[in-house]
């Protein structure tokens, strides 16, 4: 899991991506913190936004409101 959330913040996108896909499917919700903070991201924002609703949604919680 460390090793998935560590990779949220590598230089490839491609990596960032199967990262948060696979927090997705993991769906721990360890991994919210850190797709919280992933939203932020330029290119994989979007993303990381609709895994940490999903994985609210699994766990019965609320996904925080985007920081602007």
């Amino acid at each position: 899991m460390g090793d998935l959330i560590a990779a949220l913040r590598s230089p490839s996108e491609q990596a960032r991506r199967y990262a948060i896909k696979a927090l997705e499917e993991i769906g721990d919700p360890r991994a919210v913190e850190a797709l919280t903070e992933a939203r932020r991201d330029k290119e994989t924002g979007a993303f990381a936004a609709a895994a940490l609703a999903r994985i609210s949604q699994k766990v019965g919680t609320s996904p925080s409101p985007r920081a602007g």
